[in-house]
């Protein structure tokens, strides 16, 4: 992720998001919590629908 930082826009946000789930899968929730963060942070600067839709699928661990 620190090659490609937020200037990477789309796929930031992605990798963001890939992050924040599989540490809601491992049960690190605290992490999880925070990359989730991140990932909303760094999809406020894409227009992505695929952004869009893998924050959906993010949101039932956030609940």
């Amino acid at each position: 992720m620190a090659s490609r930082g937020p200037e990477a826009g789309r796929s930031h946000a992605l990798d963001r998001i890939g992050l924040a789930e599989c540490q809601f899968l491992a049960g690190d929730i605290r992490s999880a919590a925070a990359e989730t963060t991140l990932a909303v942070q760094a999809a406020r600067g894409t227009q992505s629908g695929r952004v869009r839709t893998q924050l959906g699928q993010l949101y039932p661990y956030t609940v």
